[in-house]
């Protein structure tokens, strides 16, 4: 088994991990340098030593200085004297490697103006390998806009591993976190509490989850919801019966496709149950690898209940927050200013969860049906090499008027985890139900959906969802590509069997997922297909007015399109080419200039394997929509170029000014300077400033 991580990241960084053949230094080393109580490296923690200077001196102490990277870089250092220690070390370096803390999604916060007593961020993380993940509150310094560093409540544990200095350890007492000393035989040598020779000190920047006390073994007090005929019932193996997705739940076919069956013993092979596998998949821990009982050790040992969030941003919701003119919209402001307050992320568990914004109590979670065909996957010894998407989309939040009341309703996708979106009505977000589902049997055009769905209005005052044929959107037995070569493949082909590979825009009834139309963009084929994923909407005052007239979007072709919601047209606005066409993988941000629609959009994508060593050159955009009727097909030659130089900074560089003319010119363009450099996180536009990450 891999070790538990040991490295929060904070802020990016890499970890060194450095190995000598065997030669000694002048310190002495023992491969359990870092937990031991006493030793060189200890005297070192504790202040009493110093490293050996390598520059002054020649000899050994170069060899310690290996060892003194590796603990500056915030990994591990290994001296292999024989071939079966190499091995032996080789593997441990790997298997720390695999185990990391990280943060693949942005954070939540409960306001945009931080004010005391709601000043709350809400910050999500995953650990590869384990693949299990975390959702924290901390607080937002109202003075200085800083976000603590310390949890304020958590979903999961949260225990710094550098907390206690040696010979001190991390120990679980009582629901909370000591620091704790053995042998202390003195009571005013503890700052804490002596219990017989112990002294228990308090861990302020522990924070205890608790998704933890809602399992046991064979129970849980959990409420998680799934689609039974348009209605939320209960996760049950009854109701995914009734549903028709326990095929992959069966123990024939657990047999078959389980990693481990073959190392089970008859005992184990005859417990392997449908009911079991539910209740693992709820949280429940009796029947994983850390049993009590050697006849129940069936599926893959997890080390926390909520599974990794790599993509999915939480999104908070309290009093509603918009300035809309409609018909009742100030009534319903008033009556739910004092509404609870949830956080809600979707996770690579399957599930979409809901949280109590204060505490952070889990409330209640939602399982998509699209995803139930591929959580026996979750269960598989090997799933830490095999890992797989499932919930992994932006839950969007936004109020729509029905035609007799407003409602609160969020819309999410799957990014790689499926071909579908859902929505749920969370008006009162403890209570929530199911609006509808669209997946690939509603529209087998639909591919992987990596777009984030947008909530508008039409000009005729429907209220609609806007949604994109998203990522492979073409018949296919395989799962979507991944940077993960071992990703296990979907076991429903059902869901993959249909698509052209065009794009897309489906505009869908936000309170009934009907499809009102379908605009194609009559580009792509199965063989080399679209990839229409990321869109934005145009409205005049989306604040006031969210009526959106035209909808921009880029495809992986380097394809620009605007459709018109008014008729249902389409344009191709651009074409993006340097050597070769630049994939689109963001949502355009739009602006005005002068009273006219601008678009700026950067290119670049991070999808395959393939993208990790391209350098082929990639292109910010800022190109003027002035009710264009015909194509820009050559940006290049007529938008201005701007450049990008170093201004004598290491770390900095700054950009050209050539005078833009926005009245009678298009637009402008950057070259992104370095090979390799390309946008895949969206810009933003703020207060006249564009934000664009590379």
């Amino acid at each position: 088994q891999s070790p538990a991580p040991s490295t929060a990241n904070q802020k990016q960084n890499m970890v060194t991990l450095t190995l000598g053949m065997g030669v000694d230094g002048v310190l002495s080393y023992t491969s359990d340098y870092k937990i031991a109580t006493s030793g060189d490296f200890t005297d070192i923690k504790n202040g009493v030593k110093n490293w050996p200077d390598p520059i002054a001196n020649t000899g050994p102490e170069r060899i310690d200085d290996l060892w003194h990277a590796a603990v500056n870089g915030g990994g591990t250092y290994f001296s292999a004297k024989n071939s079966t220690d190499l091995v032996s070390q080789l593997k441990e370096a790997l298997a720390s490697i695999e185990v990391k803390l990280g943060a693949g999604s942005a954070a939540a916060t409960s306001t945009l103006n931080p004010v005391a007593g709601d000043n709350n961020a809400y910050v999500a993380s995953y650990t590869s390998g384990y693949w299990i993940g975390n959702l924290e509150k901390r607080i937002i310094n109202t003075v200085s806009g800083a976000v603590s560093a310390s949890a304020d409540a958590c979903v999961e544990d949260v225990v710094p591993s550098a907390s206690c200095v040696s010979p001190s350890s991390v120990v679980p007492d009582g629901g909370a976190y000591n620091c704790v000393t053995p042998n202390v035989t003195d009571a005013a040598a503890c700052s804490g509490t002596l219990v017989g020779t112990d002294c228990n000190v308090p861990l302020s920047v522990a924070c205890v989850g608790t998704l933890k006390n809602k399992v046991a073994n064979l129970t849980d007090t959990r409420k998680i919801y799934m689609n039974s005929g348009g209605a939320l019932t209960d996760f049950t193996l009854g109701a995914i019966t009734s549903a028709g997705l326990a095929s992959t739940l069966q123990p024939a076919f657990l047999a078959a496709n389980l990693t481990q069956w073959p190392t089970l013993t008859p005992e184990q092979q005859a417990n392997v149950t449908s009911a079991r596998l539910v209740a693992y998949l709820r949280g429940q821990t009796g029947y994983d690898e850390n049993a009590t009982l050697p006849e129940n050790k069936l599926f893959r040992k997890r080390q926390a209940v909520l599974g990794d969030a790599v993509d999915s941003k939480p999104a908070f919701l309290g009093k509603p927050t918009f300035k809309y003119t409609d018909t009742g919209y100030s009534a319903f402001k008033e009556a739910k200013a004092t509404r609870a307050k949830a956080v809600f992320m979707g996770a690579n568990d399957g599930m979409l969860h809901a949280f109590d914004a204060n505490t952070l109590q889990e409330l209640w979670a939602y399982v998509p049906s699209m995803v139930i065909p591929n959580m026996w996957k979750l269960a598989d010894s090997a799933y830490g090499n095999k890992h797989s998407y499932y919930v992994n989309g932006d839950p969007i939040i936004s109020d729509v008027y029905d035609g007799a009341a407003w409602r609160t309703i969020l819309v999410a996708g799957l990014n790689g985890g499926g071909r579908g979106y859902y929505a749920l009505d969370i008006t009162d977000p403890v209570n929530p139900t199911l609006l509808w589902e669209f997946d690939a049997n509603d529209q087998p055009n639909l591919g992987y959906t990596f777009g984030t769905p947008i909530i508008t209005k039409k000009s005729d005052g429907t209220w609609v969802v806007l949604v994109t044929s998203g990522y492979n959107n073409i018949p296919d037995n395989s799962a979507f590509y991944s940077l993960t070569d071992t990703k296990f493949k979907p076991n429903n082909p059902a869901l993959y069997n249909g698509g052209d590979g065009k794009g897309y825009l489906y505009i869908l009834n936000a309170l009934t997922g009907v499809e009102i139309s379908a605009i194609s963009t009559g580009i792509g084929s199965t063989s080399l297909p679209s990839g229409l994923a990321e869109i934005s909407a145009y409205a005049d005052d989306p604040e006031k007015n969210n009526t959106a007239t035209y909808v921009y979007g880029g495809d992986l072709l380097g394809n620009l399109w605007r459709f018109n919601l008014a008729d249902n047209s389409k344009l191709l606005f651009a074409t993006l080419q340097a050597s070769g066409a630049q994939a689109i993988t963001t949502s355009p941000e739009l602006g005005t200039i002068k009273n006219k629609r601008v678009v700026f959009v950067g290119t670049g994508k991070y999808l395959e394997v393939s993208d990790l060593t391209d350098i082929s050159k990639q292109t910010l955009y800022a190109i003027k929509d002035d009710n264009a009727t015909s194509t820009v097909t050559d940006p290049r030659s007529i938008l201005v170029p701007q450049t990008i130089v170093p201004d004598g900074f290491d770390t900095r560089k700054s950009g050209t000014s050539n005078a833009v003319d926005f009245g009678s010119g298009l637009g402008w363009y950057i070259d992104f300077p370095d090979k390799g450099e390309r946008q895949n996180v969206a810009s933003q536009l703020v207060l006249g400033t564009l934000l664009v990450p590379t």
